[in-house]
């Protein structure tokens, strides 16, 4: 559309612009026109209404703002616009789209000014009365050196680079947002060289993770020639405090899940072909844990902060084979292996049916399933305190349908009060 707006009235344009620069009363005149106001005795007259009719009503494209520009008067439209916006918000901030009350396309028109500056095909005069105005004529660059400035504070204040998630400094400027923003700019080759070397030298990392997969390559070479093996446990820390236990273990999710790439997995075959082994190798080790704890105590009843000797975390272990079973994501070897030494995968619905089953021993030998709260079998069973927890599982809408007919079929008494 500007080509053929360009090609048709191309001529007339630069005439009419040529003399507008030897006689401001032209730039007037057509600065009257553009704002609907008929002269009687026109200095130039030709039909420029023609032009003025080419979307007056819609006077917001590019291609308007371009005839209107070369008209000199356009300009100043725009110029009283960013003014009123000025003085309306504080800023000179315009988003692209931005309109005017007036339908004026001010983001437009904004975009024109900084594309004819940076070609150096805007007036100096222009520029010195937007400069005035507080006119930036790069915004990603001001914002750049605004998160740069802020970077470097925070630095400075903290000792190190790495700025927490949502964090942002006491002007409000959202520099964890502006320092991903950064790498992403990184990763997609869009940040000059030069600016990378400036951000580095802050301590900005571009990519985090594989700085982080690096340090991780380094810990376990050296773990592997320390301890001759890689059951490393998961809260195993290097002397330097770097996490190697819980590293190796996302790895080995990673390869688990099908998330770790080619390239990685050779560097970790590289240190060791028993890397990924140690998947298996855990299993089996936690495994003999379980089996020493139930050998010792006679049931797997766990207590959530249950260490073993090497501060492994057996109940959280147990939890996470739980999860998986439910899942479906625990091998069946694994299963197998489990259910030999009588794990329990389920020990809430365990004690419901053992609790179950004593129930109906004693309404057996009772004639009535009225059980005293602090009843317990001959096995020590507590039965008072289970049938107290099934009441208490009623009352809040835990007990599923079935088993509610089920206990009811005992003559199981809901409210012992009444």
């Amino acid at each position: 559309a500007l080509e053929a707006v360009d090609s048709a009235f191309d001529q007339i344009i630069r005439v009419i612009g040529a003399m507008g620069q030897n006689d401001e009363r032209i730039v007037e005149e057509f600065n009257e026109i553009a704002n609907g106001i008929k002269k009687e005795n026109p200095i130039v007259n030709l039909e420029v209404p023609k032009i003025i009719h080419l979307n007056l009503q819609d006077f917001l494209s590019s291609v308007q703002l371009r005839v209107w520009d070369r008209l000199s008067f356009g300009f100043y439209r725009g110029f009283e616009a960013l003014k009123e916006f000025i003085e309306e918000n504080g800023h000179a901030n315009v988003e692209v789209r931005y309109k005017d009350s007036k339908g004026f396309n001010l983001g437009k028109w904004i975009t024109l000014q900084r594309k004819e500056y940076k070609e150096g095909t805007l007036p100096k005069d222009k520029i010195k009365e937007l400069e005035l105005l507080g006119f930036d004529w790069d915004p990603l660059e001001s914002m750049y050196k605004k998160g740069l400035e802020s970077f470097s504070t925070y630095v400075k204040d903290n000792g190190h680079a790495r700025v927490p998630t949502n964090f942002k400094d006491k002007d409000g400027f959202n520099l964890s947002q502006w320092i991903f923003s950064r790498r992403k700019d990184c990763k997609e080759g869009q940040l000059p060289k030069e600016k990378i070397e400036e951000l580095v030298s802050l301590g900005f990392d571009p990519d985090p993770y594989q700085s982080n997969y690096q340090k991780g390559l380094e810990s376990l070479k050296k773990y592997l020639a320390d301890f001759g093996h890689l059951s490393v446990a998961q809260k195993f820390k290097d002397k330097n405090g770097f996490a190697l236990g819980k590293w190796i273990s996302a790895r080995r999710t990673e390869y688990k899940e099908g998330n770790l790439s080619e390239e990685k997995k050779k560097d970790l075959l590289n240190i060791s072909e028993l890397v990924f082994d140690g998947i298996e190798i855990n299993f089996k080790k936690n495994v003999k844990i379980l089996k020493k704890f139930i050998d010792q105590n006679g049931h797997m009843k766990i207590p959530r902060t249950y260490v073993s000797s090497d501060e492994f975390n057996l109940a959280a272990w147990i939890t996470r084979q739980r999860r998986g079973y439910k899942e479906g994501t625990l091998p069946k070897d694994n299963i197998k292996e489990l259910q030999s030494i009588g794990f329990d995968w389920d020990p809430v619905e365990t004690n419901y049916r053992k609790g179950l089953m004593r129930l109906k021993m004693f309404l057996k030998e009772n004639g009535h399933a009225k059980v005293e709260i602090r009843y317990k079998d001959v096995d020590g069973f507590a039965l008072g305190t289970w049938v107290s927890n099934r009441r208490k599982d009623y009352k809040a809408g835990k007990l599923s349908k079935e088993k509610i007919k089920e206990l009811t079929s005992l003559e199981f008494e809901w409210d012992p009060s009444c």
